[in-house]
């Protein structure tokens, strides 16, 4: 999709929007919640910025390590170096907040632990 691409790496008006409103009517948190790499990454990107939602470093960061670690590589191409730039902003604390809320969340990109296969 078009916003998918916009909405990752560059300051498309249109993209914003699109992002913004999935995020608002709970679209968004609803497909990270279930894996979705690109909703992951918009998450991110809107905690990073605060486009919708109030700047949250802690919550861009967790949105943003597991869109680094998903099954979209070209996610993953853009989410790394975003993530990573924003651990090296976080506080200790903010980094602890932010490994406890990564260690509480299954993590839905990773092998399930009874068959050993990728959700």
């Amino acid at each position: 999709m078009t916003w998918k691409k916009n909405s990752a790496g560059t300051d498309s008006a249109e993209a914003h929007y699109v992002v913004g409103r999935i995020h608002l009517e709970g679209l968004g948190v609803t497909a990270a919640d279930q894996g979705l790499a690109a909703a992951m990454l918009a998450l991110g990107r809107l905690y990073v910025q605060g486009v919708g939602v109030n700047r949250d470093p802690v919550s861009a960061y967790v949105w943003l390590h597991r869109a680094a670690l998903g099954d979209d590589a070209e996610v993953r191409r853009i989410a790394r170096p975003i993530r990573d730039a924003m651990e090296s902003s976080l506080t200790r604390t903010q980094r602890l907040q932010a490994r406890e809320r990564l260690a509480r969340t299954p993590d839905r990109n990773g092998p399930d632990k009874d068959t050993g296969r990728r959700r």
